[in-house]
């Protein structure tokens, strides 16, 4: 939808607060320090696409630095319904500093284990899916709605349950896992994991505020 054709749907209020956001969207990602910014494009975009395509709230609250509970689900659910390694995420949101006391990661902890487990997606919880791809690199036919959150088939299998394993120890601890592969990134001694394209084939589902 071209901005011609929103505009015209939309109220003027409804346009104003929807430019106001655009516009914070730009400045956070302006803010960006160096290291975020090659995270992010190397380790999130490559993997969910351009920051820029995505709906403006999820964008929002990726780029910012505190979010209180309802956003903390909000941006989880996005994230790992739209094929975000959930080491990935969690490395993202441990390194910059979002999760600002045990209440927080503890509810990011909840989560993951759901996800894991399936239970997200037994309890019908949804995000808006945006392009994610099959394994044949061939769009979705879910693309661009809100879908459940499913867990993907690989989660049960003992040689790739380290994804969300690894994600909860980061979160709880604030530290990378025992070993864990460095890469050179803030220095901190949390470090990242190169994701994989397992994610990436991995259709799942997102939010009713989507575009």
């Amino acid at each position: 939808m071209n901005d011609l054709t929103m505009r015209a749907q939309l109220s003027r209020g409804e346009w104003m607060a929807k430019e106001a956001l655009r516009q914070r969207v730009g400045m956070l990602a302006a803010q960006l320090k160096s290291w975020e910014r090659k995270f992010l494009r190397e380790n999130i975009e490559e993997h969910m696409g351009p920051i820029i395509e995505w709906p403006l709230k999820q964008a929002e609250m990726l780029l910012s630095r505190h979010l209180n509970n309802s956003q903390r689900m909000q941006l989880t659910y996005f994230m790992l319904g739209n094929g975000c390694q959930p080491d990935v995420y969690a490395q993202w949101i441990t390194l910059r500093g979002m999760l600002r006391d045990k209440s927080a990661r503890d509810s990011i902890v909840y989560i993951l284990e759901a996800h894991k487990t399936g239970k997200l997606e037994g309890a019908g919880k949804q995000t808006w899916c945006m392009r994610a791809t099959l394994p044949n690199g061939d769009t979705p036919k879910g693309m661009d709605k809100v879908r459940t959150v499913k867990t993907p088939h690989f989660a049960f299998d003992w040689q790739h349950q380290h994804y969300w394993d690894d994600a909860i120890a980061i979160v709880k601890n604030g530290t990378s896992p025992p070993g864990a592969t460095p890469l050179v990134y803030p220095p901190s001694g949390l470090v990242p994991q190169p994701p994989t394209d397992m994610f990436s084939t991995v259709a799942i589902a997102g939010p009713s505020d989507a575009p």
